[in-house]
């Protein structure tokens, strides 16, 4: 169990979270709220944006603002994790305001109340055109991604990496005609060229990432944490694209928050029945033309998903049309899952939880969600459709009072991989290798005897995992209360090993 507690730090100066210092320096009053990402699965990300909420009793903000100094000042919000410092979110300040208010602090001193509202650097490229001209045939995709480096830091925007599926790269360009649309525009059709994709920004590696979303070979794993002892849920193992692991984590159901129900609409962009890439000739003039698949029946009308590309290489055109239509076949047809809620806490059960809650931006990092009725309803089981989720985007708010406070739009991840369901007689445990832990983590806490000498091979009844409530006077593992035997249809049936994750 870890606690998170953030802080802010706003043109160089660490911001306190707390009231012990009002008379000193502004310090956080109301805490913060980062909103990220995006809210369907078709729809374009926006820039992240921030909102700190102030106590100033130096008069400081409001004087900045009187001054026209406030704008354009870089923040950026914190936590300290057990492995090093997390960047929750970077950028400038866009918007000020302060408030004088009735209060005093300890010294007879108005306080006012300061409202600084951040965007990420991304927002900037908005504002930064280049130079009239057009960008020249042939070029690579690798070209054209440091050809935008170089635009940002014309810009005055030091963006360490634009990042993208690097399959790409080697592709060659149509010409590209620059100076009427900003680098931002310009950025986000560099993405449409491949399958229509959106980006997102990453604050930790100030880059800027493809939203790279597919189907994939998902495995899962039982597992067991620090937050109630001996309760064992099925997790989501890390995600690995392009050699970046993403994180995979267990949820339990019982634990989010759904407070409006199962939800479930039809409309056009859940049910695309033909998509449209349009790339461009170069032995015809620089002709357009479209390439598409479908599976339009007859006398069915057109649900169309179309993007336009910059890529002339055939493999290329190719590769992104599929990639394409094979989300709006699979993903992008599935019924959306209800928004996860994390409730208002300062502590997650693990350093690894914690990252996959308040990392603000987008990744196809997975969670295995435990006994999830949207799932058991929506999806009736299907075998290629495990309750595994990422996000698209949401809003974590932190308020000093109260902790966090989560609110996350998640997509559901198509499980490639064949599975054969565990089945009750396999999840015995055993002494798998010579390191095998023969006891639970916390047998010594509670006093229990060590066995008798094991070898490998053998049973280790003492970590076998039983039904029941878990807890401090446990003996066995026990299954979260959230746990159902639905769950594990999706535990391959050689995949038994408990794993204690406590970290």
């Amino acid at each position: 169990m870890i606690t998170v507690k953030p802080w802010v730090e706003i043109d160089g100066t660490r911001v306190p979270c707390g009231f012990l210092d009002i008379g000193m320096t502004p310090v956080v009053m109301d805490g913060l709220e980062i909103k990220w990402g995006r809210d369907g699965y078709y729809e374009k990300a926006e820039p992240a944006r921030a909102t700190v909420r102030l106590w100033d009793s130096t008069g400081a903000w409001a004087r900045r603002i009187r001054d026209s100094q406030a704008l354009g000042v870089h923040v950026y919000v914190k936590w300290a994790a057990p492995s090093g410092t997390v960047t929750m979110f970077r950028g400038v300040i866009a918007h000020a305001h302060a408030r004088r208010t009735r209060h005093r602090d300890w010294k007879n001193t108005d306080v006012w109340e300061v409202t600084l509202t951040a965007a990420d650097p991304t927002t900037a490229l908005g504002s930064v055109y280049p130079l009239p001209g057009v960008l020249q045939p042939g070029e690579t995709m690798d070209q054209r991604k440091q050809w935008l480096l170089g635009l940002a830091e014309y810009g005055g925007l030091k963006i360490a990496d634009i990042d993208y599926q690097s399959g790409y790269a080697p592709a060659q360009t149509k010409p590209v005609e620059v100076g009427k649309d900003s680098a931002l525009e310009v950025l986000g059709a560099f993405y449409e060229s491949m399958s229509g994709d959106a980006w997102t920004y990453d604050p930790e590696a100030n880059a800027v990432r493809q939203c790279e979303r597919h189907d994939g070979d998902f495995t899962t794993y039982l597992a067991s944490f620090d937050d109630a002892r001996g309760a064992v849920m099925i997790a989501a193992s890390d995600t690995v694209i392009d050699g970046v692991s993403r994180p995979g984590v267990a949820l339990s159901a019982c634990r989010l928050g759904v407070p409006d129900g199962i939800e479930i609409e039809a409309s056009a962009d859940t049910d695309i029945n033909r998509v449209e890439s349009t790339w461009y000739d170069g032995g015809d003039n620089w002709s357009a033309r479209v390439a598409y698949k479908d599976a339009v029946a007859l006398n069915q009308p057109r649900r169309m998903l179309a993007n336009d590309t910059w890529m002339t290489t055939d493999w290329a055109i190719e590769l992104q049309l599929q990639s394409a239509w094979d989300r709006a076949r699979a993903e992008g047809r599935r019924p959306k899952h209800p928004e996860l809620h994390h409730s208002p806490g300062k502590t997650f059960a693990t350093e690894r939880l914690a990252r996959w809650w308040l990392r603000c931006w987008e990744d196809t990092r997975p969670a295995f969600v435990n006994g999830d009725l949207a799932h058991a309803w929506l999806m009736q089981e299907a075998a290629d459709w495990p309750p595994l989720v990422s996000p698209l985007g949401g809003t974590v708010t932190y308020r000093a009072t109260d902790g966090w406070t989560i609110h996350l739009h998640v997509q559901w991840m198509h499980d490639r991989s064949q599975v054969t369901p565990m089945v009750w007689i396999n999840l015995r445990q055993m002494k798998w290798t010579t390191t095998t832990a023969t006891q639970p983590w916390w047998a010594r806490l509670i006093g229990m005897s060590p066995p008798a000498p094991i070898t490998t091979g053998q049973p280790t009844p003492d970590r076998d995992v039983r039904w029941g409530s878990p807890g401090s006077a446990t003996r066995e593992y026990r299954f979260d209360e959230s746990m159902t035997w639905a769950d594990l249809k999706y535990l391959d049936n050689t995949t038994r090993e408990i794993k204690d994750v406590l970290t």
